[in-house]
């Protein structure tokens, strides 16, 4: 009888330990992707469903935000697998991770975190080896735009008009706003140089009183 015992409840013990493993390999949710100023209002997260373990049921997933936090509570069922975050302030970036929230009250681990912002910028097309934008100083004093750079070309950002003197000038590959790759200040008519590497897309951040104009050319 105590070798059956013994038996049962060492059968008992490994069904726990293997049924504790199969919860601990809930995997994270993957191909994370936030939206890096191509909405003017918004910031939209996206990922990839998250699988049943064999012992627990998805049930939705949930959405976490730094800083700040969201307005809600970030949470949506689990036939969903994007987030629209309405409550992003143009210009910063915020940083994003998923889980997923199971039948049994358990969540997965974290995603890898991903940057997001909400940006109103106006994209220069560069053609003919120049984009231009006259740009009036009725309108904000901060103005964005994007530009698609080509690998091994050499790109100048140039200013011209009144207000050109007093302007600055700060350029941002896209999907980090938070580390320029230039800033000239007093910018004047000096050429600013951006060597693109494999990234196709800038940011480019005007800050100016009085009326200029924004070239973007190679």
């Amino acid at each position: 009888m105590k070798a059956v015992a013994f038996l049962v409840l060492g059968a008992m013990v490994l069904f726990s330990g293997c049924e504790d493993i199969l919860r601990s390999l809930a995997d994270a949710p993957t191909n994370v992707e936030a939206s890096q100023g191509e909405y003017r209002d918004r910031v939209v997260i996206t990922w990839d469903e998250v699988r049943p373990t064999g012992v627990k049921e998805v049930i939705g997933y949930e959405v976490s935000r730094s800083p700040g936090g969201l307005s809600g509570d970030g949470r949506v069922d689990a036939t969903t697998t994007s987030y629209t975050d309405t409550n992003a302030d143009p210009g910063e970036a915020y940083s994003y991770t998923v889980r997923a929230r199971f039948d049994d009250g358990d969540v997965s681990p974290s995603s890898r975190t991903v940057t997001g912002y909400v940006l109103e910028a106006q994209r220069l097309t560069v053609y003919t080896h120049e984009a231009n934008d006259g740009w009036s100083a009725s309108r904000t004093g901060v103005r964005w735009y994007t530009f698609a750079a080509v690998a091994g070309w050499e790109y100048r950002i140039t200013l011209s008009g009144g207000g050109a003197s007093d302007s600055t000038v700060t350029v941002y590959r896209r999907g980090d706003i938070d580390s320029p790759v230039r800033t000239a200040a007093s910018y004047g008519s000096a050429p600013l140089e951006v060597s693109p590497g494999n990234v196709d897309d800038y940011h480019v951040k005007v800050v100016s009183s009085g009326t200029v104009t924004v070239r973007v050319s190679y």
